[in-house]
């Protein structure tokens, strides 16, 4: 598959661990209460047996995020032990799409494809599973499987994503535009969801143009 058929993640670092800070943060809050009802004891336990899960899967996350500038060490076992003994943590989730993007970057689509379902059907943050969801509409478009990416893209609630739903719908639409009987069909329908991305973009968003563009460009390769 050629290197710029790779699907191109929206990295942003400090989102993704501003929202495993506060899935961390807010989870401790809310459970505490509740077990603070209970008595001090009882709370007392509770905080440092958290405190110690938390401390021991920030310590292994923080050996997958330096490890993975030496290609010489294999982080999958790192990885797997974050998601099978810490899956409840963010830091499960963030392993998870640091061997995605790993996978991808190797241009192994099909285990980056496993690591993004992980994170789909185990992580407590919605806002992580939506992305999950994106990021696995982008693998496998970049496959050239239009149907398959419709189809996970099909989904009610879009969590506050509705512009980045939009744009992936949209090209799966042109992917399947470029060929098959409904040629015509598939790019109308790809233009309306470029249309539609473009109106629910954040104001002064920097990727407007670059969805303008596809929106000029959708079935001129017909």
């Amino acid at each position: 598959m050629a290197e710029d058929k790779l699907p191109q993640f929206a990295e942003d670092d400090n989102v993704v661990r501003a929202r495993a800070f506060w899935n961390e943060n807010g989870k401790s809050i809310v459970a505490g209460v509740i077990i603070g009802l209970g008595g001090i004891v009882g709370f007392n336990y509770w905080k440092s047996y958290q405190q110690t899960e938390g401390e021991n899967a920030s310590v292994l996350f923080d050996q997958l995020r330096f490890g993975q500038t030496d290609n010489d060490i294999d982080m999958g076992p790192v990885a797997d032990e974050l998601k099978e003994k810490y899956s409840s943590t963010a830091y499960a989730d963030l392993a998870a799409f640091s061997m995605a993007k790993q996978f991808v970057e190797k241009n192994d689509l099909e285990s980056a494809a496993h690591e993004l379902n992980w994170v789909m059907d185990n992580s407590q943050d919605s806002g992580f599973r939506h992305i999950a969801r994106l990021r696995l509409a982008s693998v496998v478009l970049a496959q050239e499987t239009p149907d398959k990416g419709l189809e996970i893209l099909a989904i009610t609630d879009k969590g506050g994503f509705e512009s980045r739903y939009h744009e992936l719908t949209g090209d799966a639409y042109a992917q399947r535009g470029q060929g098959g009987d409904n040629q015509g069909g598939d790019s109308e329908r790809a233009r309306i969801e470029y249309q539609k991305s473009l109106e629910t973009l954040p104001v002064g968003s920097s990727h407007a143009g670059f969805i303008q563009l596809k929106l000029d460009n959708v079935g001129e390769s017909q």
